[in-house]
């Protein structure tokens, strides 16, 4: 996953990022790595050099590209403005205040949205942190496709995924 730790790094290993034990476990990539039953799969695919890039949807949206990245605390998934009002969401006055205020400090304009769920693959969460303007407009286009929001932390929140390179899956549990 980007973010904290690049995807570079991570791709030595098969790493499980155990996010109930908020703890990061790195086995020898090639290993027996063996998962609790009913274990949920993901597939994915690497854009770019190494993005994990996976497939889902926003609220009862159309189906996207998401990257998965790590990094972005507080947060489930992060997209462009244009991409939360295409599901229909759109921040709070309060978040707006904050967003305007932001900019005119010169810091990241990111403006907090109620998300009421988000879907990938078998994995469903509901009520996540939204993180309006955390994948800018520019970036939406990259790697000559579509890309329209980043996966974060907080959607994985309570699981253990393992990234399985080989398959290309990430292994919920």
């Amino acid at each position: 996953g980007g973010g904290l730790i690049g995807a570079n790094l991570l791709a030595r290993f098969t790493p499980t990022l155990d996010y109930r034990r908020c703890r990061l476990e790195l086995a020898r990539r090639g290993g027996a790595v063996t998962f609790a039953p009913g274990a949920q799969r993901i597939p994915f695919e690497l854009w770019g050099e190494r993005e994990i890039t996976v497939y889902g949807s926003i609220g009862t949206g159309r189906r996207m590209a998401m990257a998965l990245h790590t990094g972005l605390p507080g947060c489930g998934v992060g997209a462009p403005p244009e991409v939360f009002e295409e599901a229909g969401l759109k921040p709070g006055a309060f978040s707006q205040a904050l967003r305007s205020a932001g900019s005119l400090t010169g810091g990241q304009a990111w403006a907090a949205v109620s998300v009421p769920t988000v879907t990938v693959g078998p994995l469903v969460q509901e009520k996540l942190n939204g993180c309006s303007g955390a994948l800018g407009s520019a970036d939406l286009w990259r790697h000559g496709v579509r890309r329209d929001a980043l996966l974060s932390s907080d959607f994985l929140r309570g699981q253990r995924v393992t990234i399985d390179w080989e398959k290309r899956e990430l292994v919920i549990e």
